[in-house]
């Protein structure tokens, strides 16, 4: 295809965190490409925090570097405010931002089980919510459900025939939430599951040359080496721990009330006085989520919503930006093609972003400056990164 005088290659999406970028990672991105025959890859990724609530073990312009360096060609933030949602809407935010820059042929994702028609089946459901499911779903979270089995029990209920078991694993949840979020866009791009390797998504252990994501932050905040697991080239300068934060958020719900926390998207009834009344009981950051979480709230989800609330999140908040945070010289020629069909502006300078105040946008200069805070380097601390620092870009990844 010829979009002015520019070529355009085949290119796959891909919806991430690298939280760190790791071997399991390089296995996706590198097999993605050589399946779908694509010459480029975009990565949609979490800025300054992640979806379990926390900040991100490194900052994002590092963690873009790494991506770049073994096969990614653009690498985009996803803002905060959408990540720090339900998996849903994390996936609606990747999906809209990979559709909207236009240049994307085929999006991949993990899965616990590689089967994408299953995968498409729940998906259809997802982004239908017939009125049947939605009364199966109300009555299984009404009776203190977490959502995965909340959700198998409204499948079953609808359709007992169904063997749904796939969606009370993380990976394959969220796979159907991508496929649902491309049926609801009508885009399109072009769908593509690879079944996960070697280890399970909370699996804790270093074994062989991949491991998950959780056992490899585990390693790297207790001090251990993660040679084996990590590639190479993934070179970080300091780290960003969660405990830095944790006295601010605990103190913050202190002094907010109930009808202020209660105005956060994705707050339920009730919710609100639970997590304040969690914060006052409790004399750690531990002992908050434990008094917070219940069945039907994890502790990813309260995490969220602290973070959410200082980070001063309010309904309608508009996603309408695109944000840069590296390129190789490949990612730059995708660009260019991006800008002349992109409905969204195109931001490569802080300083030069002219968006409305309620533009996500600026939530993520604040997850920035907050999570400045957690830095290991008290020198990096000082607010402002996002205005300091510029998009990556690696002209040869062969070098890094």
């Amino acid at each position: 295809m010829e979009i002015g005088r520019v070529r355009r290659v085949r290119t796959v999406g891909i919806i991430c965190e690298y939280h760190p970028f790791h071997n399991g990672h390089l296995y996706h991105l590198t097999q993605a490409k050589k399946e779908l025959q694509c010459e480029a890859a975009v990565c949609v990724m979490s800025g300054a925090f992640v979806q379990r609530g926390e900040v991100a073990l490194f900052d994002k312009w590092e963690r873009a570097r790494a991506a770049l360096a073994y096969g990614a060609d653009l690498v985009l933030e996803l803002p905060d405010y959408v990540v720090l949602q339900s998996a849903g809407q994390f996936a609606d935010g990747g999906i809209q931002l990979l559709d909207a820059l236009g240049v994307v042929d085929a999006v991949s994702f993990g899965s616990e089980c590689g089967d994408l028609q299953l995968l498409q089946d729940i998906a259809s459901v997802l982004a239908e919510e017939p009125m049947p499911f939605q009364t199966a779903l109300k009555n299984a979270l009404g009776k203190g459900m977490g959502y995965p089995a909340a959700l198998c029990q409204a499948f079953e209920t609808c359709w007992p025939q169904k063997d749904i078991r796939a969606l009370l694993c993380p990976n394959n949840l969220l796979a159907a939430n991508y496929l649902a979020a491309l049926q609801r866009l009508g885009s399109r791009m072009l769908p593509h599951t690879l079944k996960r390797q070697a280890t399970g998504h909370h699996d804790m252990e270093l074994k062989g040359t991949i491991a998950s994501g959780t056992a490899i932050r585990r390693a790297l905040l207790q001090g251990r080496t993660c040679r084996d697991v990590l590639p190479g080239k993934s070179v970080y300068s300091c780290q960003y721990r969660m405990e830095r934060l944790e006295p601010l958020l605990l103190g913050y719900l202190r002094i907010v009330d109930a009808a202020q926390l209660g105005q956060l998207p994705g707050m339920e009834q009730g919710l609100a006085n639970r997590m304040l009344r969690a914060a006052r009981q409790a004399v750690s950051w531990p002992e908050y989520i434990a008094e917070a979480v219940t069945k039907r709230y994890t502790a990813s989800r309260i995490r969220r919503l602290t973070a959410a609330a200082l980070l001063g999140f309010r309904l309608g908040a508009k996603l309408d930006y695109v944000r840069i945070l590296g390129l190789t010289p490949r990612g730059a020629q995708l660009l260019r093609t991006a800008k002349q069909v992109c409905p969204f502006p195109i931001i490569t300078k802080t300083a030069d972003a002219y968006l409305p105040q309620d533009s996500m946008f600026w939530y993520d200069i604040r997850a920035t400056d907050l999570a400045a805070l957690a830095c290991s380097d008290t020198r990096r601390r000082i607010a402002g990164a996002d205005y300091r620092t510029s998009p990556v870009f690696v002209k040869n990844t062969e070098s890094i």
